[in-house]
């Protein structure tokens, strides 16, 4: 796309790593897209913010904040495998946001490719309805005859004759909406200069009676497809001019139906071709400009406004109705001269440039030098220094970005992945930060620091974010920062990241090599918010949690080879959770401390039970408003009873405080009415709606950060449900927001350890390919050797090639559900069965039980006796 768009001399290549997106030195070296990368250029009038992103399920995340900003997405298809497992779970993150897309099926050229099955697959598995907007050439002697007296075929006649490169495959297709061939041969094999043959019943039933009536048909498939989408094309075709007449309907009524229902992702437009020939890219480049939205096109977008803590989200709400999240949304206008609002969508740690924090504008204007209030960070206010226009590695400065368009900011200092960036004139903040200013909570630069934690103090002493007097907990610092920063004015959703499956150790050479090792996890946690970085206190260990095997190898790669970091990185394990095994444990405590000369108390009521059922991760994933923090999103904490039963206690203490003897006086009545007004002002002032508020979310907090380390073996909580039930109060001075925190962490922490904790194994959804004759002993070692459950057995294709006139293999596709523990090195496994044909993907499906046997044998391995 960047050579034909003139952004490139040269046509880049994955096996010679000289690919323009893909410039990390991993990248280069595994031949693979690690990081999404994006880049601007022109084509026909239009403007291009591209963004090229992963494929691997390793690396979900870069899909998920790409995707987030998108306006409309290509996707890619194999020609010869189709829908794959990883198609599927991209194509539900664009259905999260409400990308449209069209599709591009890739590889035509293989021995194998099947344009057929891949549409089939686009409406059976992607569920949505397939355009098919192009036909193949079956053979060269077609190719011939249509190209009969024009100069790409002395070109492909005159290559033949030199190497033999011309004809090895058909460089052509069919635009069914133009009844035109496309043809790609050109005298540099760049695929640049495109000969168009225009089809018609005259010229082309001498020609090539065949493929003229194939694209007839085709066109004609296309209009009643349309038809069953969209009422406006029905008026067209019953209109005087058309008459019913497939042929008479005018193209550009086709390709602006083609475009409504796109837009309104009821249909996908279909593309073919094979980019490693250099044929078929223009057509998707065109595609992209007609069918696909631009930002006046989209919808606008649906805002929450900050609320506080004690707001939904759905662990905190009295009743599962997702829909009490979505109340009191506002609509975010694109307007260039509304007050900004931007989205943080990534961040790059740069180390000549600094923090780089990539933004999509969605409202407004963003100027270089602005001032910029973060509304997720609290209020904080930040300052641009510069804006850069990317363009994959390479900056280039500008003075604005305007609305609806990409880019990057210098400058920023506590901005992290998945922040809303409003201007200083926005209305929402005007309640907020008066709010703030009565409360007297200046936001400095230091304040905000010490919420979120400095990255290298917290993993070296592993104190936990919202809890303190040494209850410790091996704490993640992630792009998603502290759950105690109460966030002000207008949110835009956030992204939402899966929970990590895989852990190892990170260990520091020496003494001296311990602050290069914390500054390098701290720069890696603000680029990449999937991985988590905990400290284990009981063992001294620092553990990175990630993704997958992948994910945790670039990060040691990128560790030891391109930060030259001093380090050992041990062997990759299984993450898993921990649960109650016991059906109910009821805990009463009371928090008691001196610090600093300084008395400390407070005391709670908690219950936990044990959730049942599989822990669905995507099912987390979706809660709006999510925080990012898998911990947090796998349980359900119920505080709903806090305020009334904090109500109660400050009631019962100023009650108790203030009761004297009585005596028999004539003002006694008086007197009684007296105290009784002095009691419900004290009543107001101590129990005011934003104290209560406080406490509540400092009782969240601790029982969040609480869950993040069970006390079986000191993997996360989950499928957890934590109840307070009651709150008890001992006065202004001792009961603080601090020992509510406290509290409610030690308390959690106290009820976990009654209650009997059981392990939670990641069970991974494997979808597994290979030829007919391998299936058996496949199946037979998923059952056995993987304690996997198979779910499904299919054909993979219909056993012919796209010509129709070659068969080949059958292939079998099996799907089955199997513990992440087995699946460490499966790959050279299936290799070995299925003579290196077989092929395999997978992605989380959640955590479910194991038996006390198998419990057994983890505990003891990870111990190690």
């Amino acid at each position: 796309m960047l050579y034909y768009a003139g952004f490139t001399r040269k046509i880049g290549d994955v096996d010679h790593g000289d690919t323009v997106m893909d410039y990390l030195p991993a990248e280069r070296e595994r031949g693979i897209t690690i990081n999404s990368a994006s880049i601007t250029f022109g084509w026909k009038d239009h403007l291009f913010h591209l963004i090229d992103s992963p494929g691997h399920v390793d690396f979900t995340v870069e899909v998920e904040r790409a995707v987030r900003v998108l306006d409309g997405a290509v996707t890619i298809l194999d020609a010869v495998s189709g829908v794959q497992a990883q198609t599927k779970t991209v194509w539900k993150q664009a259905d999260r946001y409400g990308v449209p897309r069209i599709a591009f099926v890739n590889k035509m050229d293989r021995d194998g490719a099947n344009w057929k099955k891949c549409c089939e697959g686009i409406e059976t598995k992607l569920g949505i309805k397939p355009l098919i907007c192009q036909i193949l050439v079956n053979s060269h002697e077609e190719e011939d005859k249509i190209l009969a007296g024009t100069a790409a075929l002395s070109i492909k006649q005159k290559r033949e004759k030199a190497d033999g490169s011309g004809g090895n495959v058909v460089k052509g297709m069919v635009d069914v909406i133009d009844l035109e061939y496309l043809s790609f041969l050109d005298q540099d094999s760049s695929g640049s200069s495109i000969t168009r043959i225009k089809l018609t019943e005259e010229e082309n039933s001498l020609k090539c009676p065949e493929l003229y009536d194939r694209a007839v048909e085709a066109h004609s498939q296309l209009v009643e497809t349309l038809a069953e989408l969209d009422h406006e094309i029905v008026e067209v075709f019953f209109s005087d001019e058309v008459d019913g007449d497939h042929l008479k309907m005018p193209a550009s009524e086709i390709r602006a139906a083609i475009r409504r229902v796109t837009v309104k992702s009821l249909a996908c437009p279909v593309f073919f071709g094979a980019s490693f020939r250099n044929f078929g890219v223009q057509p998707v480049m065109d595609a992209i400009n007609m069918y696909l939205p631009s930002p006046l096109d989209r919808p606008p977008v649906l805002s929450d406004p900050g609320t506080s803590h004690s707001s939904p989200p759905l662990e905190k709400s009295k009743s599962n109705d997702l829909s009490k999240t979505n109340k009191n949304k506002v609509q975010v206008p694109l307007d260039p001269n509304a007050p900004l609002v931007a989205f943080a969508f990534k961040v790059v740690v740069d180390q000549k440039r600094g923090q780089m924090v990539y933004v999509r504008v969605y409202s407004g204007t963003l100027n270089s030098r602005a001032s910029l209030i973060n509304s997720t960070r609290g209020g904080y206010k930040e300052r641009v220094n510069k804006l850069l226009q990317m363009y994959a590695d390479q900056p280039e400065e500008i003075p604005s970005i305007p609305v609806g368009h990409i880019g990057v900011i210098l400058g920023l200092k506590a901005t992290r992945t998945g922040d809303t960036l409003l201007g200083t004139d926005h209305p929402s903040l005007e309640k907020s930060l008066i709010r703030k200013s009565k409360s007297n909570k200046n936001q400095s630069l230091s304040s905000l620091q010490n919420q979120i934690g400095s990255s290298a103090d917290m993993l070296s002493t592993g104190k936990a974010a919202g809890l303190s007097d040494g209850f410790e907990s091996p704490t993640p610092f992630s792009g998603a920062g502290s759950s105690n920063i109460r966030p002000v004015g207008l949110q835009l959703h956030k992204l939402a990241i899966p929970p990590p499956v895989f852990f190892c150790s990170v260990e520091a050479h020496s003494p001296s090599d311990e602050k290069p090792l914390m500054d390098a996890i701290s720069n890696l946690i603000l680029e990449d918010p999937s991985l988590n970085v905990s400290f284990d206190p009981e063992t001294g260990q620092t553990l990175l949690s990630g993704m997958g095997e992948l994910h945790l190898e670039v990060i040691r790669d990128r560790l030891l080879n391109d930060m030259k970091i001093n380090a050992t990185v041990g062997k990759m394990q299984v993450t898993y959770r921990e649960r109650p095994g016991s059906p109910f444990v009821n805990e009463s405590f009371v928090y008691e401390k001196e610090i600093g000369g300084k008395l400390a108390k407070a005391g709670l009521t908690i219950s936990i039970e044990p959730l049942g059922g599989l822990l669905d991760p995507e099912a987390a994933e979706g809660q709006e408003g999510g925080s990012g923090n898998s911990s947090s999103r796998e349980n359900l904490i119920d505080v709903s009873n806090v305020k009334s039963s904090l109500y109660k206690s400050i009631k019962d203490y100023i009650s108790t405080s203030r009761s004297a003897p009585t005596t028999i006086s004539k003002s006694k009545a008086a007197g009684n009415k007296q105290q009784q007004q002095q009691q419900q002002q004290d009543i107001g002032s101590l129990a005011s709606d934003e104290t209560l508020e406080e406490i509540e979310s400092a009782i969240y907090d601790g029982l969040e950060a609480a869950t993040m380390r069970g006390t079986l073996f000191g993997f996360p909580v989950a499928r957890t449900k934590i109840v307070v039930k009651d709150v008890f109060y001992f006065g202004p001075e001792i009961s603080t927001v601090a020992a509510f925190r406290a509290c409610a962490g030690l308390g959690l922490h106290n009820a976990l350890k009654q209650s009997d904790a059981k392990l939670l194994e990641p069970i991974m959804r494997v979808t597994i390919q290979c030829e007919d004759e391998y299936i058996g002993p496949v199946i037979s070692d998923v059952s056995r050797a993987r304690q996997g459950r198979v779910v499904s057995l299919d054909d993979s294709n219909d056993g012919t090639s796209s010509s129709g006139s070659e068969m080949i293999n059958r292939t079998k596709i099996a799907v089955a559900d199997i513990p992440l523990a087995n699946m460490v090195g499966y790959a050279s496994t299936l290799r070995s069965l299925t003579a290196g044909n077989g092929t395999f993907t997978m992605e989380i499906l959640g955590f479910g039980e194991m038996s006390q046997n198998q419990q057994n044998n983890v505990i003891k391995s990870l111990r190690g006796y």
